[in-house]
């Protein structure tokens, strides 16, 4: 039985729910304990491991064997969710979600997860959740966002430690054991973080470094040891940030970047900001999300209308021209 279980946990790949339908018969499980893969394969079973804790399915593409958790109802669903992820829920809102050292980490604005105790952040190995203070023993306030930056999980929000160049507030990176500060941090929770390049940037409201140091307007990377603006910074709060065609995409609620007029979405050249068309409309002053996919960007947010077109919240920019 050992055996099985560690074939399976290298092979595993939890893509659908499914029913349980029975244990697997005797027939297939020899004296040592090792089940017949094959003639369960060949048998087109689909049921629970003895113990009835895992499912075996065998993927019907590749023919793997695929070690599912047991849904708490059992009806058999046919929906495209992972088991695991329907059961229990938040008591509150989940801000972050970001995959660390091969785990899923999420966070937000919660204190329990089902009847885990887990105080704003947890983490699923791919079959139990587990309260990020129990595990490691930090204490989380309430996170905005999350990123995966030089070997460490960073997290923003209502969070802090002690570093070498002083208190960090709101942003601390977690290496798998120990939390680290990036120098002051800032004056308020960044909204968004992104590693561009092996650049770790931030965006928000962001108006200054922790210390009142350094003015950022909403916009700032980290150097390696302090955090610089960009410029002269945004006139308003960064909500999205994304990386398309090797430039760094900005969007939010401003109409300035760097004093060059751009309405809500803007490209860094490397020196200054520049708009992303010649539109000179104020429809997408508020950019709520970015995504660079297959040659196009896509932009989300709250805005009806676009170059005198509907746009529905939703546009992608071809390189030439913006399309619903």
């Amino acid at each position: 039985m050992r055996c099985l279980y560690i074939f399976l946990f290298l092979v595993i790949l939890a893509t659908a729910s499914l029913a349980d339908y029975g244990p697997i018969p005797e027939k297939y499980i020899d004296s040592r304990g090792e089940i017949d893969l094959d003639a369960l394969r060949a048998s087109g079973f689909e049921g629970s491991l003895p113990g009835g804790e895992r499912l075996l399915k065998f993927d019907p593409d590749t023919g793997a064997p695929l070690l599912l958790p047991v849904s708490a109802d059992k009806t058999g669903s046919n929906e495209p969710w992972a088991e695991g992820f329907d059961l229990p829920g938040f008591d509150g809102s989940v801000e972050a979600i970001c995959v660390f050292q091969g785990e899923v980490f999420v966070g937000g604005q919660f204190r329990t997860f089902g009847s885990v105790d887990c105080e704003n952040l947890v983490v699923y190995d791919g079959f139990d959740w587990q309260s990020f203070e129990e595990r490691y023993g930090y204490t989380m306030g309430a996170i905005t966002c999350m990123t995966v930056h030089g070997g460490r999980l960073v997290i923003g929000g209502n969070v802090g430690v002690q570093g070498p160049y002083g208190y960090s507030q709101h942003i601390v990176g977690f290496d798998g054991s120990e939390l680290h500060g990036y120098s002051t941090g800032f004056t308020d929770a960044p909204h968004v973080l992104l590693d561009l390049g092996g650049s770790l940037i931030a965006g928000g409201y962001l108006w200054y470094t922790g210390d009142q140091g350094t003015t950022l307007k909403h916009l700032a990377r980290w150097t390696g040891v302090a955090w610089a603006a960009y410029g002269a910074g945004l006139s308003g709060t960064v909500e999205a940030l994304c990386e398309h065609e090797g430039a760094l995409i900005v969007g939010g609620r401003f109409n300035t970047a760097n004093n060059v007029g751009v309405n809500g979405i803007a490209r860094w050249t490397g020196t200054t900001f520049e708009p992303i068309s010649s539109w000179t409309g104020s429809e997408l002053n508020n950019v709520k999300a970015l995504l660079s996919h297959g040659g196009y960007l896509y932009a989300g947010g709250d805005f009806s209308s676009l170059e005198g077109k509907p746009a529905d919240n939703l546009i992608r920019w071809n390189g030439t021209t913006w399309h619903e």
